[in-house]
């Protein structure tokens, strides 16, 4: 697969994208398309068992380095560790958008929950998304979902800090 294969993903180019997941069989070729499209500015996030509350902070020093990440993607639901044995304990990927949904308004950071199943979609708004993707086959009908997404979030963001900063009459 090369760049130019892949249809209206011109937003995600050149943004800076972390990426939560545990282990599946889904990742290897959306990764690989997600890299492609966002020109290598995706780093992963392993998740190894953690609370919602460890994964939070994690996340939090992550967003705090330079340059601060435009998009944040995460999985529906973490319980496999990337020796894709069963974690001891398994967690929500909405719970981790909640738990930073105002550090990712604050920065204007996207994110995007990412699962299997559409039954996510619903819980991942109401914790603070910005959108929902459902895992598909083709891997390049989800990165094209992320892309379109992405854009729409940023004319949202974009709006409000034009609405914010616009001089008064």
């Amino acid at each position: 697969m090369m760049l130019s294969e892949l249809k209206g993903v011109e937003p995600l180019q050149g943004a800076k994208v972390l990426y939560l997941d545990d282990s599946s069989q889904f990742q290897l070729k959306f990764l690989t398309n997600l890299t492609l499209a966002t020109r290598r500015r995706i780093e992963r996030i392993y998740y190894h068992g953690e609370s919602v509350e460890e994964i939070v902070c994690s996340i939090r020093e992550r967003m705090k380095r330079c340059p601060s990440p435009h998009l944040l993607i995460v999985d529906g639901r973490l319980d496999m560790l990337p020796s894709l044995e069963p974690a001891p304990r398994g967690i929500d990927g909405y719970d981790v958008v909640r738990g930073l949904a105002p550090d990712l308004l604050e920065r204007g950071i996207v994110s995007i929950g990412f699962s299997t199943t559409f039954d996510r979609r619903e819980p991942f708004l109401r914790a603070g998304a910005d959108g929902f993707v459902r895992k598909t086959i083709p891997a390049e009908s989800a990165v094209e979902a992320m892309a379109s997404k992405y854009r729409r979030a940023l004319a949202r963001i974009r709006c409000g800090r034009d609405r914010e900063f616009s001089p008064q009459d």
